[in-house]
């Protein structure tokens, strides 16, 4: 973990002071690449969010007797 940090440092330290160019192309294709793999975890992680988020307003609907709302 503290190599990856460290490698992250150096590489932006070499990008902003010049020393390197950053290749659009390369860019683009990690970018696409990453995406299209994040979509499952993505759909997962707003499922669980969801479902927290409906359990926590039917408490609070059934809390002020609005029950007619909760299925």
């Amino acid at each position: 973990m503290v190599d990856f940090l460290g490698q992250v440092a150096v590489g932006f330290s070499r990008l902003f002071s010049g020393r390197t160019r950053l290749r659009r192309a390369d860019l683009w294709q990690l970018m696409d690449e990453c995406g299209a793999q994040a979509a499952g975890i993505v759909c997962l992680i707003s499922l669980l969010t969801g479902m927290s988020t409906a359990f926590v307003g039917a408490i609070q609907l059934q809390q002020f007797g609005a029950d007619i709302f909760v299925a």
